[in-house]
Order: structure tokens, then sequence, then C-alpha cells
């Protein structure tokens, strides 16, 4: 189960519509390294972070990189979380996760009680906030990071993402492997990570990404194309049809109206009407992308195999 969810994370249409919008190569890794997170906290400010110890930043929404050092060299970072341009955190593999209080100029190691990969870590505010990853392993603090308490939603389950609306109330999403074949799954709580009950599962699907915009309106896509929403903070959950079978590893939502997919085969997809329809846009590749992240409808950023691509300004047509 893990070389497969690794080989997810590593590995290098049949649209509705087209829409030509200009993406521009921001940042190329000079190893070729592949770049697995985005976050940014306003249209200038923004990380990335990636294999073999990529780290970097950027101050001018991307117009240019800084490699950023965090005293481990080779680890594989898998996401990355900042609440503001000094507070961040990421998560890698064999249970680490690093913070930063001072934008990113020093980090500090901090004791999760796991070896378990975390694959997605968020933060409520500075002090709570949340990891998921390997066999079922959630961890949640409330004093940002110092300790860490671990919680079991199915040990059988992989998590690679996680969505919080409060310390009690979140879900986390990922799959296993079922009776020979891999299945979604996406499992709730409202004890604060102390118990934990399936939402949704899908018996064909792996779930790679978990997104909601308000309180009540949420989407996870995953493998085959698969994309799901809920508008009732997931008591329900129904399958959209996608356009593409393209794995589809992330999602970024402005609002409960405008979001951005990506995944493999250079796919990126959009939507602005909370995904009743997608429209496929031309990247140009058929390379593999990771992450998506948007600040506004004119702002976005995108990540790869060895590079960043960036759109700023765009005027799409469908």
């Amino acid at each position: 189960m893990k070389s497969r969810i690794i080989a997810l994370l590593l590995s290098a249409f049949l649209p509705f519509g087209m829409i030509y919008a200009q993406w521009d190569i921001s940042f190329r890794c000079p190893y070729n390294n592949s770049i697995l997170s985005l976050h940014f906290v306003d249209d200038m400010n923004g990380w990335a972070v990636g294999c073999s110890g990529t780290v970097i930043e950027t101050t001018n929404g991307g117009e240019s990189w800084t490699p950023v050092k965090t005293g481990i060299d080779r680890q594989n970072y898998l996401s990355v979380y900042f609440n503001d341009n000094t507070n961040g955190w990421i998560s890698g593999r064999n249970g680490l996760i690093q913070r930063t209080s001072d934008g990113g100029k020093t980090w500090i190691m901090q004791r999760t009680g796991t070896s378990k990969d975390l694959y997605d870590i968020r933060f409520l505010d500075n002090r709570t906030g949340f990891a998921t990853g390997d066999n079922g392993c959630v961890l949640k603090t409330t004093n940002g990071g110092i300790t860490w308490n671990g919680y079991n939603a199915g040990s059988e389950n992989y998590f690679l993402s996680l969505c919080f609306r409060d310390d009690m109330n979140g879900c986390v999403a990922g799959g296993k492997y079922l009776n020979g074949s891999y299945t979604g799954i996406i499992c709730k709580t409202t004890d604060g990570c102390r118990t934990w009950s399936d939402e949704y599962f899908d018996s064909s699907c792996f779930i790679n990404q978990l997104y909601y915009a308000g309180l009540n309106t949420g989407w996870a896509i995953g493998d085959n194309g698969l994309i799901v929403r809920t508008t009732d903070c997931g008591i329900s959950w129904k399958r959209i049809e996608s356009g593409t079978n393209s794995f589809l590893y992330s999602i970024s939502f402005l609002d409960v109206s405008n979001g951005w997919v990506v995944g493999t085969d250079g796919t990126i997809l959009t939507t602005t009407d909370g995904g009743d329809i997608w429209n496929t846009e031309n990247s140009g590749t058929k390379d593999t992308f990771y992450a998506v992240y948007f600040t506004d409808t004119g702002s976005g950023w995108i990540s790869g195999k060895g590079k960043i691509l960036r759109t700023l300004n765009r005027k799409c047509e469908k």
C-alpha cells in the first residue's frame, strides 16, 4: 500500500469545453525534484515543498523563488501550511513535522510520536493544527506543535488529505486496499479526533484530496477522474462527471463557485459553477501536476516534476 501511495506522489480528454490560459514557468528545480505541495498566504507570499529536501519560498508572487534551509537535506517533504508570513509547518516522511515562527529563517523539529509518513498538515490558527498519514494516523496539537496527540481512524486506512472546520469537527480522506483493489474513503469526527465514522466510501477510486469552501460545501477528488461533492457538510456526497480519466491530485477553490483541479497527463480542470460543469484547460504538457493553489481568479500556481507554473491576470473564455 505504501509503495502505491508514494508512486502516486512521485510518478513523474474528454473535455466538456476547452479553455486556453497562459501558463508560464515560474520555477525550475535544478535537480528536477517533484514539488508536491504549495501554499500561499496572499498573492505575493508563498511556499512550496517536495522531494529530496526541496523547500522554496517566493515574496513576489512567483516571479522568483528562493531555496529555504531547514537543516535536513534529503527529506521528502509532503505538505506545507502557513497561517501568515511568519508561522508555518511542513510535514514529511517518517513522522516528520518542522515549524518556523520567523518566516522560514529557522526551523524547529517537532516531536510527533509517530514514524508514519504524514501527507497533509493544516492549522486553524497558530495553536490548533492537524496532520494525517499512513495506517489511520491522525495527529492533533493545541499548542502549535510543541506536543502532538495521536489518534487512529482505522489502521487499514491511508489518509492523504484532511479538512477541519474547528477543533472538534473535521474529515480525513484517502483509501485502503480491499479485496484486491483500491477503494476510497472519507472519515468524519465530531469530538476532536477521539472517534471516527465512515462518511463516504467509493469501491473503485482512491481519494487524493479533500477541500471545503465554507461550512457546508466540499469536494473530494481521486483516481480515474473522480470528483464528488457535498453541499450538506458531508451528510451526502454526489459524484460529478469530470470529463477525464486522469488521476486527480490537487484541488483549490476560492469560494463555492470558482475552483481548479490538477492531475496526471497535464490535466487542469476549472469550474465557475461549483463543479456542475468542469472545463479542461490546455496545459501544453503531459506532465503530472501534484498541487494547485489560487489566491484569486487571476493569480494561480501549479507544481509538478521539477517546476512550478504561474498564471496571472487571466482572462479566459469557454
